[in-house]
């Protein structure tokens, strides 16, 4: 029996208008195998599937509306890869060879009573069951020839149809047990969302099981959910609603979709324990204060896509380190990395044009913030408060870091190439004499020798183009020379 039914697009039918200004769907063109038959199409109610509609495509999977009451002669015909049909409430009127030369037809599941047959042929040629729910009138235990069985199993939860009247949302976890499962389809209707609060305060909640078809997540839905340890948000979800996850002390693990775009505020908010999240590339928005609190949170990858760290971001996130500010970001919120002592050395790209205050307020351990462009308007005078020991470097040919030192209280430096001699590059390699390199991504730097620093000629050895932001150099020619010295220059 096959209750699943994913949402899909909008499905391509032809219809015709009736005398009472209600539709026949006459027709199928779309390519979907899974179809999910509106109530309405233009304002105007559907109450019936016409004849042969259906007739030898290649659906998989239909559910008909409860605005359906009648399903004309040869409706799905010769569907060969029909394997589940739906018929909604009000559904009064099977057609002759209705589902007839459908061969893999298994289950038809009735949400009303048992309708009346057009004929001897409305399942010819497959072995379909009958599953109707507790409380429909009239089922005994063969119909049509065919076995009908009651479903009724036990569902934890409390749900509610949605808009279109073909799927639900779940509105509030009622069971007991520590993993909770949501099913794919309650009543024989598609679950495709999880209303706001509907897990809230769980606590006992340590495992959860989202099925493929839910597409959206409402405020709070696991808020406070303190055991839960890990969550796998189906492909299919675009937005991580305001505080979704917070105050989950006890997740350890997430798995973001690619689908995703947004992550709302106070999304993951003191999820203490969350050490690391992976972000995809499709996230474009997300909301002040999604990752405050975290305070084990020690890498995170942020998506180029995003233009503004929001205010208090990674507020207190303690342990975090490894950070890169995507190449598109505009705007840094007021206190986004405020009380973060685990960065010691940040880059920001040009594109950054303003800072908010208390960007970086007590990260009492940052010593080096890079920036590769000119120096950003500021949202006031603490943007480093209690940060001692800074040192902000700037690029040549950018302007604007006197009156910013003036006004943060952080002195300035030219930022200027550098010979990386504390690494394993630095040193004789494979008979070459060699180092990394490090500056701003994407500039170009000149590596000349001289063998006499009283008298020095310097040359040309190698031109390296630092694309993201390192480079390794290698002198082959090192041995030809009692002495070899080396600089760098920008050209």
């Amino acid at each position: 029996m096959l209750l699943l039914l994913p949402v899909v697009g909008q499905a391509q039918f032809t219809c015709t208008t009736n005398a009472d200004n209600t539709l026949t769907i006459t027709g199928y063109g779309g390519s979907n195998g899974v179809v999910l038959i509106p109530g309405a199409i233009g304002g105007l109610p559907v109450t019936a599937v016409g004849d042969w509609a259906f007739y030898a495509t290649g659906v998989t999977n239909v559910l008909i509306p409860d605005s359906v009451t009648d399903i004309g002669d040869g409706a799905f015909f010769d569907c060969e890869s029909l394997t589940n049909a739906t018929l909604g409430n009000s559904v009064t009127n099977l057609g002759d060879w209705a589902f007839a030369f459908c061969p893999g037809l298994t289950s038809i599941c009735c949400r009303g009573n048992p309708p009346a047959l057009g004929g001897q042929s409305v399942l010819y040629g497959n072995l379909a069951a009958f599953y109707y729910l507790s409380g429909a009138a009239g089922w005994e235990p063969t119909f049509a020839g065919h076995p009908a069985i009651l479903w009724n199993p036990d569902v934890p939860f409390n749900y509610a149809t949605n808009g279109d009247g073909l799927t639900l949302s779940i509105t509030r976890y009622t069971g007991a047990e520590a993993v909770a499962s949501i099913p794919g389809a309650i009543n024989f209707l598609p679950v495709t969302g999880i209303a706001a609060d509907a897990f809230d305060n769980c606590f006992n909640l340590t495992g959860i099981t989202i099925p493929q078809g839910v597409v959206s997540m409402g405020n709070d839905a696991f808020a406070g959910c303190r055991s839960l340890a890990s969550v796998v948000i189906p492909d299919g979800v675009t937005a991580i609603a305001t505080g979704v996850f917070g105050f989950c002390g006890g997740l350890t693990n997430v798995t973001i979709p690619a689908s995703l775009t947004s992550i709302g505020m106070d999304a993951f908010a003191l999820c203490s324990n969350l050490t690391s999240i992976d972000i995809p590339v499709s996230v474009t928005n997300i909301g002040d204060a999604a990752f405050s609190g975290c305070s084990r949170l020690t890498d995170i990858r942020f998506p180029g896509g995003v233009t503004s760290i929001g205010n208090y971001e990674f507020f207190t996130c303690v342990n975090l380190a490894g950070f890169t500010i995507p190449l598109g970001v505009t705007n840094i919120g007021g206190y986004a990395f405020a009380g973060c002592p685990g960065l010691t050395s940040l880059t920001v790209p040009a594109g950054v044009s303003n800072l908010a205050d208390g960007a970086f307020a007590y990260c009492f351990n940052l010593k080096s913030v890079f920036f590769n462009g000119d120096a950003p308007g500021l949202g006031g005078a603490v943007v480093f408060y209690d940060v001692p020991d800074a040192t902000v470097y700037y690029l040549p040919g950018t302007s604007g870091w006197s009156d910013f030192s003036i006004q943060t209280g952080v002195p300035t430096a030219l930022w200027l190439p550098r010979m990386q001699a504390a690494d394993s590059s630095f040193g004789v390699r494979s008979n070459q004499f060699g180092f990394n390199l490090n500056w701003a991504g994407g500039r170009t730097v000149v590596v000349e020798a001289c063998s006499n620093l009283a008298h020095p000629d310097w040359q040309p050895v190698q031109t390296n183009t630092l694309t993201t932001g390192t480079a390794g150099f290698s002198d082959p020619q090192w041995t030809n020379y009692p002495a070899r010295f080396y600089r760098l220059r920008s050209p």
